[in-house]
């Protein structure tokens, strides 16, 4: 299920987020939640309770960023524009 991220979810997204370095930087959640305040928006997918990927989007610097966890990766499809 697609939705918005929830603050509840902050510890799930860091660790997604730190299970997917090196690809990505590791975050303290202060650091993860800094980024957050200036995301325009954040989405996650849950599949069976289990956050395995997020979006977000930091207009500010017109980046887009995506984590999905290793056991998903294939079943995802990524479109930028």
């Amino acid at each position: 299920m697609l939705r918005e991220l929830k603050e509840e979810d902050q510890e799930a997204l860091l660790a997604l987020n730190n299970a997917s370095t090196p690809a990505v930087n590791p975050l303290t959640l202060e650091e993860l939640k800094s980024i957050l305040s200036i995301a325009e928006k954040c989405w996650i997918e849950e599949i069976d309770g289990k956050l395995v990927a997020a979006l977000s989007s930091l207009d500010q610097i017109k980046s887009i960023q995506v984590i999905i966890t290793h056991g998903w990766r294939d079943n995802f499809l990524i479109i930028a524009t």
